[in-house]
Formats: structure tokens, C-alpha cells, sequence
């Protein structure tokens, strides 16, 4: 498990392999939204074995793809 993870592109929904790895009061950091559209830059934190989601701003990140 990972403590913090900043993804640098945007999926559509945030992948739940990333959700995976996050340690426990672990941070991920992701742009999530539509291509070639506005995109909101989401905190997650896992506090208890909970998902919390913030929102931060407003982005656009080229497209996440999966190879």
C-alpha cells in the first residue's frame, strides 16, 4: 500500500485499483472528469478503512488511458 498517490492524467471515475493500494490515513490526489471537458481535482483520504472524497478545484488533465 501506498501513502500518497498523484495521478498526473484524468480518468472518468477514480479506477478502484488506485482505492486498493492507498494504506490506511493514506492520500491519493487524481483529476477526474470527461475529456476535453472541465474536471474537478479530487482528495482522497482512508481514515478507518472509509473512502473520504473532497473536492478541490477545478482542472483539465489530458486523458487517463489503461494500457
Amino acid at each position: 500500500p501506498f501513502d500518497i498517490i498523484v495521478v498526473t492524467a484524468a480518468p472518468e471515475q477514480i479506477p478502484q485499483p488506485l482505492l486498493d493500494q492507498l494504506a490506511e490515513n493514506g492520500r491519493l490526489v487524481i483529476p477526474v472528469g470527461a475529456p476535453s471537458s472541465v474536471q474537478e481535482l479530487i482528495l482522497v483520504e482512508k481514515k478507518k478503512g472509509h473512502i473520504e472524497k473532497s473536492r478541490l478545484t477545478f482542472v483539465r488533465f489530458v486523458p487517463f488511458k489503461r494500457l
